[in-house]
């Protein structure tokens, strides 16, 4: 940006509906009760983080304890053509960005 201005004004903006315009709104309603929802998102955190420390500790696993394990270490697809086994290292990208998006 040219100017500081813009970013000035959206600050401003942010901080009057924060400090003025949320607390008159919310003045005569009951608060919610997020307690099952929040039990819920941890639980399925809790899952995540598992199922990707399983998915990183086999592939870890497969390739540390491979007599090449420095060279297979950065050529998966490598490592797969020789041994033949399936490292589902997609799986494990897929699982770590639905980590980050959660």
């Amino acid at each position: 940006m040219e100017s500081p201005i813009p970013t000035v004004i959206m600050v401003g903006i942010y901080l009057y509906i924060v400090i003025f315009l949320g607390p008159w709104l919310m003045a005569n309603r009951k608060p919610f009760k997020l307690k099952t929802v929040l039990v819920v998102y941890n639980a399925a955190q809790v899952i995540f983080s598992l199922a990707m420390l399983w998915e990183v500790s086999t592939y870890l696993f497969l390739i540390f304890t491979s007599e090449y394990s420095p060279f297979l270490f950065f050529c998966v697809c490598l490592f797969v053509c020789l041994f033949g086994l399936y490292v589902s290292l997609p799986s494990m990208i897929i699982s770590s960005f639905i980590f980050y998006l959660t």
